[in-house]
């Protein structure tokens, strides 16, 4: 029978909520405990999927998720599988470039904590072994992960191409193109939808649902990623309030990667 208790005798919520690659194992929240700051620390939880792994459960998953990884690889277009709840727009693995699949939610059982960690495992040896998969975007990483300082160095070589709401296709110089897309919610909401679609490949995405301050989109701008990187960083400004948030977008998936 397949246990739902990471060893605790409980069904448990993680703590950050969330489990991948990149993503340490954290104390859980039992609930009826009381929080650090009100009592005793608890004492260092160890390995809290140690028990799970001794289940015929586990060990099955554990088997399906290399299989998964194994085709991924040969298909070229790998995952790291997550569980949980991960912050806003968080979608691209520092360690691999890859891009985060979620599996499950918060409650987790042996099934799915094997899947994923067999998954994850095999994922990371094929990349200890040199052997990278074509969509991971690990070569662009500095890039991706200091969105800000990359736009900006565009921005000063005037690169920047203004993206208009409702308005036409704009193209880069690979042959991509993202268009912006507005829609203001019902009558006597003040708040506004901003979406983006992308189009790569011959292919058009669906609207991907920007992550934008209220009330209303500001104003967009789009700089391209290096030759054979595939992916896109967005600038939205708002004059005279909050600063300029920065969003990367994969334009061969079709798919927002990460916020700042």
């Amino acid at each position: 029978m397949s246990s739902r208790v990471p060893a605790l005798g409980v069904v448990l919520i993680l703590g950050v909520c969330a489990f991948g690659a990149d993503d340490p194992v954290v104390a859980p929240v039992i609930p009826g405990l009381k929080p650090f700051a009100e009592g005793p620390a608890m004492p260092p939880l160890g390995d809290p999927f140690a028990e799970m792994r001794k289940t015929p459960e586990f060990q099955a998953a554990f088997k399906q998720g290399v299989a998964e990884a194994e085709k991924e690889l040969a298909d070229g277009r790998a995952t790291v599988y997550t569980f949980g709840l991960r912050m806003s727009l968080e979608n691209l693995d520092r360690k691999t470039g890859l891009p985060y699949r979620a599996i499950a939610g918060c409650v987790i059982d042996d099934s799915i904590a094997g899947r994923a960690e067999g998954h994850n495992e095999r994922i990371t040896q094929a990349f200890k072994a040199g052997k990278i998969p074509a969509n991971s975007l690990k070569p662009w990483e500095k890039e991706l992960f200091g969105l800000k300082a990359f736009f900006q160095g565009k921005a000063a070589d005037r690169q920047t191409q203004p993206l208009e709401a409702n308005g036409a296709w704009v193209e880069s110089p690979f042959g991509d193109a993202v268009r912006l897309y507005t829609e203001a919610k019902p009558a006597g909401d003040r708040f506004t939808e901003t979406k983006l679609q992308v189009r790569s490949g011959g292919k058009t995405s669906a609207h991907l649902w920007l992550l934008t301050a209220d009330p209303g989109p500001g104003t967009f701008d789009v700089v391209w990623g290096p030759r054979g990187s595939g992916f896109a960083v967005l600038r939205e400004t708002r004059p005279g309030a909050e600063p300029a948030s920065y969003t990367a977008v994969d334009l061969r998936q079709g798919a927002l990667l990460r916020r700042e």
